[in-house]
């Protein structure tokens, strides 16, 4: 692990909710930055790795079966009409690989469907609106008995 990298460093903002599911290999927390979208979560190795390329077999077909419970879960949880998945890996200091896992409520404007989403990031950095604590907690709670 890096000290530069934003997802290996151990001084990072905590998640909010804590950590959901770690299993030495992946680890799912719900988005610290703010952000109103209840429910969006990230899925990072829990090694330092820079591209899907260099994941390791076994890391790979873990990630894809955690993948595929993390979106389950949070359908049954939250009853979005989509559940994304992510992966850009370039913002300055977030090269370490990291999957966004997005459910698209149903009543997400047009504006912020499919990659748009990311929109809401933008719009949250400079309104300040954030998903309330206590709700994120509730739903990584609920989350983490349905990953165990």
């Amino acid at each position: 692990m890096t000290t530069e990298c934003g997802i290996c460093r151990t001084d990072r903002p905590a998640a909010p909710g804590g950590v959901i599911h770690a299993d030495g290999t992946w680890r799912v927390e719900h988005i610290a930055a703010p952000i109103p979208l209840l429910g969006w979560l990230v899925i990072a190795p829990s090694r330092h790795v820079t591209t899907v390329a260099d994941l390791t077999s076994d890391e790979a077909a873990r990630f894809g079966v955690l993948a595929q419970h993390v979106s389950q879960a949070l359908t049954a949880a939250l009853h979005p009409t989509r559940v994304y998945v992510a992966l850009f890996g370039e913002g300055e200091g977030f090269e370490h690989i990291h999957f966004h896992v997005v459910p698209r409520p149903p009543d997400l404007p047009a504006e912020f469907r499919g990659p748009k989403v990311f929109g809401l990031w933008a719009k949250a950095q400079a309104d300040g609106d954030q998903a309330p604590l206590s709700e994120v907690q509730a739903l990584a709670d609920r989350l983490r008995k349905a990953l165990w």
